[in-house]
């Protein structure tokens, strides 16, 4: 893969991280294509620990060191690796 197809993959902000402290412990989405519990144990097996299996959008809530976190755009079934953030949800009028 490309060095400019991957960036894309990763959140700006997971690759500022990394660049302060790779050693970092973060929490993150990977968007994946296809069932995200198919890749479950792969994931676990690169030190990361999987909190959470999405299944109507197939992805994975991660936590881990924020380089291996990173190194899961490196994968062909990932779709995006982005850092996981508090969402807030606007009422209707």
């Amino acid at each position: 893969m490309s060095p400019e197809a991957r960036n894309q993959k990763i959140d700006p902000a997971l690759t500022a991280l990394c660049q302060a402290d790779p050693q970092a412990t973060v929490a993150a989405i990977v968007r994946t294509e296809g069932a995200a519990e198919a890749h479950r144990a792969e994931v676990e097996g690169s030190g990361l620990t999987v909190r959470r299996v999405f299944r109507l959008r197939p992805g994975l809530a991660v936590e881990g060191q924020v380089a291996a976190v990173i190194a899961l755009a490196d994968r062909p079934w990932v779709r995006s690796v982005s850092l996981d953030r508090e969402v807030h949800v606007m009422r209707g009028a």
